[in-house]
Parts: C-alpha cells; sequence; structure tokens
C-alpha cells in the first residue's frame, strides 16, 4: 500500500472509499466506481502490483479471450475518466476530506495520503494575499494558465482544455508539488494579463503557460515556464500526430512528460519537508536546459549539458539533481561508443557517489549510482541500485535506465515492461525513444520490416540513433541499397560524433560500398588511438570491414580497458560471428565485472 506521506490506516482508506462511492460526483458511475474498488480493494490486501492492464481488464471489464490491450484501450480510457472524476470530486465535495485516493499517469496501483489544507487565494488584494500558500507550505507551488489556441479551431480548443485540465490534475498527484486552484487563477488573470503581477499576487514558485496549434495531421504544443520575476525560464515543443482515437491519451501523456521534466527530484521537497529555496529557483531553468540538452542524446548535447552542469555544480554544490546529470551524461556518451578518459570515468563517479551523500532518499541519485556501476562494469550492483531507485520514485527516466541494463543482460522481456511503462508517462523522450528502438532492434524478427522501430503514433521527428537502428535492420533483410541511402541521409541532415561515424561506416561497408566505407575511415581516422571512438566500436567496424585480426586486436585493447561498452557484447548482432572465439569469450567474462550478472557468451 502506497502512502506519500504518514501512513494511512485501512479504515481511513475504506472509509474514504465509500464516501467516493456514495458521493454525487460518482453515484451515476458504477464502471468508475468498480474500478476504484477493485484496485483500491487489491491495493489494501498488499496486491498493488498485480494491477495491470490485462487483469483489470479482464477483471473489471469482462474482456474475454482474446483480449489485447495495445488494440483495445478501455482500460487506459477509463482510468483517465477514474483520475479526472476524482479531481472534480476533491476540488467540489471532496474539499474537507481527511484522505486522498489518487493514481499516477501509466500506473493503475491507487495512491493514498493525508490531505494537506490550501489556503484561500480567491480574493485578490492589493499587494499579496494573506497566507499564501508558499509562505507557510513546504513543497513546490505552480500556477497553470489556460493553454492558448489557434481561435475557430474547435478541436485545438478541446485538445488545449484537456491538456490544461491534465496537468493541474498531475500536479496535484506529484509528490512535492501544490498547484493554485484554478477559480483563484482565472479571477486574477481575468484581472491581469501581466504574469509577473499574477505571479507575485497568487506568491507561487512557477507559472506555466502553453499554446496548440494544428494542422490536418500534426498538433504542436508549445510550453513555457515563467519566474515570480516574469522572465520566461524554460521552453519546451511536444509535435505529435493526430489521431481522433487517441486524443485523450495523447494529451495526458503531453501533460506528465511535463510533469517528467519539471517536477521536484529531491526527497525534502517530495516529501514536504521543505519550501524550495531561493537559490534553487535561480538555477532551476538553467537545470532544466541542461536536462533538456542530455536527453537529446547526440555527442555534442551530452557535452554541451556535462559543461553546463559543471557551472551550476560550481554555484549549487548541495544539488544533488545537478551532480546526477553529470552521471548520466557520461554513461550516455559511453551509450553511444564514445571513448571515455579514465578522469571522465572518475568524475562520473564521484558525481553519483555525491548525489547519494547530497540526498540519499533520492530516486535518481540511485540510479546515477546505477549508471556509474555500469561505467565500471559492476551489473550486480548497478540493478540493485536500479531497483532501489524505483522503490523512491516511479521516474521514467530511471525505468529507461534500468531498461538499458537489463538489455544487456538479455532480459528482454523485462525491458520491455519497463519502457511500456517509461513510455506511457513520457513518449516525448529522445532518451525513451532510442532504447525502445534498441529493444526493437535486438528482438527483431526476420519477419518483421524494419519499419517496425518507427512509434505507431509520431512524437515528433525520429532520433538520429533511431535512423541508425533502422538501417542496420535494412542490413538484416537484404535491403542493401536503402540501409546506404538512409546512411547517406544521415550523413547529410547530421553532425555525427566520431562514434556514429564508426556506425555509418560500418552501414556503408555491410552494404557493398567498401570504398566509401573505407574514404570515411581515413578522412575522420577512425581506427587511429586518437579517436573519440571506443576499441569496442573500433572492434564491430573492423569486423564489417571484414578485418577479422584487427577486431581481435581492438577487443583485447577494450578488455584491457575495461571500457564500458563490452557489457553489449553478448548480444551485439554485429559481433555474432565471433561468438566461438576465446577474444569475445574473454570479453564477456571481463564484462561480467565484480558482479555476477552479465549475459553469458
Amino acid at each position: 500500500m502506497n502512502s506519500a506521506k504518514e501512513e494511512v490506516s485501512s479504515q481511513a482508506i475504506a472509509t474514504e472509499l465509500e464516501r467516493l462511492c456514495e458521493s454525487a460526483t460518482f453515484r451515476n458511475s458504477p464502471r468508475l466506481c468498480r474500478f476504484l474498488r477493485y484496485t483500491v480493494e487489491s491495493a489494501m490486501r498488499g496486491e498493488g502490483e498485480k494491477l495491470k492492464e490485462y487483469v483489470i481488464g479482464t477483471d473489471v471489464y469482462d474482456r474475454r479471450h482474446p483480449y489485447y490491450p495495445s488494440q483495445d484501450s478501455i482500460v487506459r480510457t477509463e482510468a483517465k475518466r477514474l483520475r479526472n472524476k476524482l479531481k472534480e470530486y476533491y476540488d467540489t465535495e471532496g474539499l474537507e476530506d481527511e484522505v486522498l485516493i489518487y493514481y499516477r499517469t501509466g500506473n493503475y496501483q491507487p495512491i493514498f495520503r493525508r490531505s494537506e489544507r490550501r489556503s484561500d487565494t480567491t480574493k485578490m488584494p492589493a499587494e499579496k494575499t494573506a497566507a499564501a500558500p508558499n509562505e507557510t507550505s513546504p513543497g513546490v507551488t505552480i500556477a497553470v494558465l489556460p493553454f492558448r489556441h489557434q481561435k475557430g479551431d474547435s478541436e485545438a480548443a478541446a485538445i488545449a482544455a484537456g491538456i490544461t485540465d491534465d496537468l493541474i490534475f498531475l500536479i496535484t498527484s506529484t509528490d512535492g508539488c501544490r498547484v493554485m486552484a484554478s477559480q483563484s487563477v482565472a479571477l486574477v488573470h481575468s484581472r491581469t494579463s501581466d504574469v509577473a503581477l499574477l505571479s507575485s499576487v497568487l506568491n507561487v514558485d512557477q507559472v506555466i503557460t502553453g499554446s496548440v496549434r494544428k494542422d490536418a495531421t500534426h498538433v504542436r504544443v508549445s510550453v513555457t515556464g515563467v519566474h515570480p520575476s516574469g522572465l520566461e525560464t524554460w521552453s519546451e515543443r511536444f509535435d505529435f500526430t493526430t489521431n481522433k482515437n487517441d486524443l485523450m491519451i495523447l494529451e495526458e501523456q503531453t501533460a506528465s512528460a511535463i510533469m517528467a521534466r519539471i517536477g521536484p527530484h529531491e526527497s525534502v521537497l517530495r516529501h514536504m519537508q521543505a519550501r524550495v529555496p531561493t537559490v534553487c529557483l535561480s538555477t532551476f531553468p538553467e537545470i532544466l536546459s541542461a536536462e533538456a540538452a542530455m536527453d537529446q542524446g547526440t555527442s555534442a548535447s551530452l557535452r554541451s549539458a556535462i559543461f553546463k552542469f559543471k557551472n551550476l555544480a560550481a554555484r549549487q554544490p548541495q544539488s544533488a539533481r545537478i551532480q546526477c546529470g553529470m552521471t548520466q551524461c557520461y554513461y550516455s556518451l559511453a551509450l553511444l561508443g564514445e571513448r571515455l578518459t579514465p578522469e571522465e570515468l572518475q568524475e562520473a563517479k564521484i558525481a553519483a557517489v555525491r548525489a547519494l551523500q547530497l540526498d540519499p532518499e533520492m530516486g535518481e541519485a540511485h540510479a546515477a549510482m546505477g549508471c556509474s556501476h555500469l561505467l565500471e562494469l559492476n551489473g550486480e550492483g548497478a540493478e540493485e541500485a536500479f531497483r532501489h531507485a524505483l522503490t523512491l520514485r516511479e521516474s521514467p527516466n530511471i525505468r529507461q535506465a534500468y531498461a538499458d541494463q537489463l538489455m544487456t543482460l538479455g532480459r528482454f522481456e523485462d525491458a520491455a515492461i519497463q519502457l511500456t511503462n517509461s513510455r506511457r508517462v513520457d513518449p516525448f523522450s529522445h532518451r525513451q525513444r532510442v532504447s525502445t528502438a534498441r529493444l526493437r532492434y535486438l528482438t527483431w524478427h526476420p519477419n518483421d520490416e524494419p519499419d517496425v522501430l518507427r512509434e505507431e503514433i509520431q512524437y515528433g521527428p525520429a532520433p538520429t540513433q533511431v535512423l541508425l537502428f533502422e538501417a542496420e535492420l535494412l542490413l538484416r533483410k537484404g535491403r542493401e541499397a536503402d540501409a546506404a541511402n538512409l546512411a547517406d541521409t544521415i550523413l547529410r541532415n547530421s553532425d555525427p560524433s566520431s562514434a556514429m561515424l564508426s556506425d555509418l561506416a560500418a552501414i556503408l561497408a555491410l552494404a557493398g560500398l567498401t570504398d566509401k566505407a573505407r574514404e570515411l575511415v581515413d578522412r575522420f581516422q577512425l581506427l587511429s588511438q586518437d579517436a573519440l571512438v571506443s576499441s569496442t566500436y573500433q572492434a564491430r567496424l573492423c569486423m564489417a570491414l571484414r578485418d577479422r585480426e584487427a577486431c581481435r586486436s581492438f577487443l583485447k585493447v577494450a578488455v584491457a580497458q575495461q571500457e564500458p561498452q563490452l557489457c553489449w557484447l553478448a548480444i551485439d548482432p554485429k559481433l555474432q560471428d565471433l561468438r566461438g572465439d576465446s577474444i569475445i569469450s574473454h570479453a564477456n567474462q571481463v564484462s561480467r565485472g565484480p558482479g555476477t550478472g552479465w549475459a553469458n557468451s
């Protein structure tokens, strides 16, 4: 049973459940009451982990075999209706209830916690509201302005209203966050369009504004965060293709993706044990900027993020979130195939240790330690860290990092579960989309088409790393010309790092364009000792160039240096022709590291 703050007794939960089902809000919604009762009673029996979409579909909505949740969205749709009904209830009839029951997006386990009364801010005084929330209350206080939309476009208006409502509800449901009542915001907003004045009157830590634009097939949602001073401190853009059958899900996912980015990570904020320090508010926009660069996942953006995190750490040395960002960036560079220096590996470890020292109850800090363990080829320590991180916070980024590790173990079904949950919360994340493509690439069957990597619902342009995986699948499908054309497109339209150039040269070689591949290798010195490419990736390139001895030589160097990329050898399709070679067996033994969890060759 979950309790975000103090423990809530079973009797108090049962009483609240009956009050909800008998309320005017729920009285005429028997299916939602059945959903609510089934999940709450299951959680009270300690069976919350069993509350999956398939189980609810069969037990609550009487779906019969064969039942495919991916094709029948009844549970997801009803879960959103239930969350909206709960919000409506607690905004009206349930204002004085002592116990709150709510659900996080993408999760069917109910959460129970004691209610925290909000101050009444419906009157607009000449200066500030008396007893404003963030003067007396801990956590982060946010005001959400109604998202703007194109005039005369009823569908855009509906999407804008849906995202606004979902965002307000999610902020209410997020540990460590408070949201100003929409009525209070509307009253102040009707008297002033000055966001700085509105922030001052409501005395909030952050104001969120946004807009929705659409054409016949695409929707663009732009979101902006405004500091109490009135400065626009961060912005994010979310693109998706319209699908009227899934619009409610897309609205909810957009709102949850916003919260995944701006929600508090620090345990003292999430547990409502402290207010947001002034220094945190001043650096928060820069932290979000660094994290956005980190999510882009290219070599250049990751190096830029590391530079930003280091500068932030010098100004705010007590921020565990900043330390976590540095470790995650170095780990992401290793995933790209970049060569990390001993100094960089040490920096990654020091940052992870520092994050844990600063905030041992922060899920992201334990996930950063998991990434540090992976850089040291300590699979056992990494899995323990990721598992513990998820008990503290079910973040989509933690799930994505854990899924990457599970793939190295060959535990693809477990990785798929983590990524499915991650995608439900934030399908726009580049890191999550690349990890999903990596999993589909590793589990691809010859009967599948290469475009299996593309999202069923497009969430913006495909990251370049996804296109690389698609080119490699085209090769495995025997479509060498298409693979070479896609590699050429990537070369023309991006600024590839040395590691990506290594991958592109390998694709060209395997597509039969060996001369063109060698031209790339020579021009960018991809096989030199000074190249910013790991020896493991250089070995893969040599294998594509049909130079088996050079491949073995680079693998020996990788083993001697204990490169982080060794953990992928056991499942890397590019090296399958070397499976029986002694150097591969030796490399796999090294890649198991101090733990015992790495995949066998």
